[in-house]
């Protein structure tokens, strides 16, 4: 448990407890940069309550980034907001950011290959509801640290808590929506296929057997009336007539 002397508290030996999520040999060196005798430490604070707002901005970026599924936005994100942790101390901040770093770079934290993005999504997510309770934390050290108005600190703590516990439920709904709806998706496929039966429409298309109506064009039978041009028998008549005239003549000798 780090603990680092503090030149206004009034307890032992003028000694902080900071708990363990900082610590106090690297956040001693901050407190040294302040060159003011009154003990106001407005350098350290300064950088303090920068690295709150600066914690702020990227918990809602990472929410957000978390909602539309982009990791590589949020290990990005998780390096950022690490570097500046780990400059106060902020031991187990620094840790969680590095997960979602890793996490982000679709890596476990072997820095392995990671299953798949949905596995990676769910670690983020845990991760970050946790980073939010773990920054809350420290948050309240440091502002007790710094002598931050009481009703203030208790209001924005609790606000942040509330508000980290709503985005990690936000962020776990989004992806298990976005998780359900991949999984009707990848279902609805085989469904889609076989609509393919309606088109089986093209059964009208068989009207063609309408078609058939050359059968009609079978009236060619007609044609057959040729066969009265067997007519061509009245020649024979003709070569009967004459050939019966024949003796016609000879009678006339």
């Amino acid at each position: 448990m780090a603990a680092i002397e503090d030149r206004n508290s009034d307890g032992p030996g003028g000694l902080v407890d900071l708990g363990d999520n900082i610590d106090g040999a690297i956040f001693a060196q901050i407190l040294e940069m302040d060159d003011d005798d009154e003990g106001e430490r407005e350098f350290s604070k300064s950088i303090v309550l920068g690295f709150f707002q600066q914690a702020e901005e990227t918990f809602d970026k990472m929410n957000e980034s978390l909602a539309d599924r982009d990791l590589k936005e949020l290990s990005d994100l998780g390096h950022f907001l690490k570097g500046s942790s780990a400059t106060l101390g902020l031991i187990r901040v620094k840790d969680s950011c590095e997960k979602i770093q890793r996490y982000g770079k679709k890596e476990n934290l072997d820095g392995s290959p990671a299953p798949n993005e949905d596995v990676c999504l769910r670690r983020i997510t845990d991760t970050l509801a946790a980073l939010k309770v773990e920054y809350a934390d420290v948050e309240k050290t440091l502002k007790t640290f710094f002598q931050f108005p009481v009703e203030e600190q208790a209001t924005t703590t609790a606000a942040q808590t509330d508000g980290a516990t709503r985005a990690a439920e936000a962020a776990t709904e989004s992806t298990e929506v976005t998780e359900a709806a991949e999984a009707a998706e990848a279902a609805e496929p085989p469904r889609e296929s076989e609509a393919p039966v309606a088109s089986k429409a093209p059964v009208a298309s068989e009207a063609p057997v309408a078609s058939e109506a050359p059968v009609a064009s079978e009236a060619p039978v007609e044609s057959e009336a040729p066969v009265a041009s067997e007519a061509p028998e009245a020649p024979k008549a003709a070569a009967t007539s004459q050939a019966s005239k024949a003796p016609t003549v000879k009678q006339t000798k």
